[in-house]
């Protein structure tokens, strides 16, 4: 048992994760986590949760995002047609929703 005035630590792996779902570019999945890779070529409202928790919320600027969670992944995208998504490195297609850039509303089940 570590005193009470030790440091405690965190295995690297879990820091790792939780840097990697919070979206931090750079850094390494540890474990059994999917990784979605979110180009936003333009600016895109995004909802993204896997099992455990929300992974993304809100207006996405022009630019890069990487998440890693558990699925299943519930994804609602804004301006759909302005994202370009991955799911470990290989393109996955966004759901047409009949309206040309308007909002898509999907689930990404299971690993890749």
């Amino acid at each position: 048992m570590p005193r009470a005035d030790s440091p405690t630590r965190e295995p690297q792996a879990a820091v790792a994760a939780e840097s990697v779902a919070a979206g931090l570019p750079n850094v390494q999945v540890a474990g059994d986590l999917t990784r979605l890779s979110l180009h936003f070529r333009e600016e895109s409202w995004a909802e993204i949760s896997d099992v455990n928790r929300r992974l993304l919320f809100g207006l996405q600027r022009e630019g890069h995002r990487e998440l890693a969670g558990k699925p299943p992944f519930q994804i609602l995208l804004g301006n759909a047609a302005g994202v370009d998504l991955r799911v470990n490195d290989e393109p996955y297609p966004i759901p047409s929703t009949g309206r040309t850039g308007r909002v898509a509303r999907f689930e990404i089940q299971g690993a890749f």
